[in-house]
């Protein structure tokens, strides 16, 4: 199985996509180096969001079960419209907001050899 994030617009139109391996952090950098920690890191030029708002991962038990976490941003993150406080699970076509970003977690099944 592999992930990847889909920004859109307000009308549901593609913006872009990244492909997710095990981890990413959300954030805007503004031109700054984000620390190795926070790597591989996805740069937003929204200015609601927090330099290191949320980051998505994987667990780690070689199950594909994916979390997103908010790293104490000042405006929140938000799953389908609801504020996270904690780890929340995420699910095929959930809406993430991060700042008056958009994005959608998309599960690609892998296709049989």
């Amino acid at each position: 199985m592999t992930v990847s994030l889909h920004q859109t617009d307000d009308d549901g139109l593609l913006l872009a996509h990244w492909d997710i391996t095990s981890k990413v952090t959300l954030g805007r950098l503004a031109g700054t180096e984000p620390k190795e920690i926070y790597k591989p890191f996805i740069d937003f030029p929204d200015p609601f969001l927090s330099q290191i708002h949320a980051q998505i991962w994987l667990r780690p038990d070689g199950e594909q079960v994916w979390f997103i976490e908010d790293l104490g941003s000042t405006n929140g993150t938000r799953v389908n419209t609801r504020l996270i406080r904690d780890l929340c699970r995420l699910n095929h076509g959930d809406v993430i907001t991060v700042g008056r970003t958009n994005l959608i977690f998309v599960m690609h099944e892998m296709e049989p050899a």
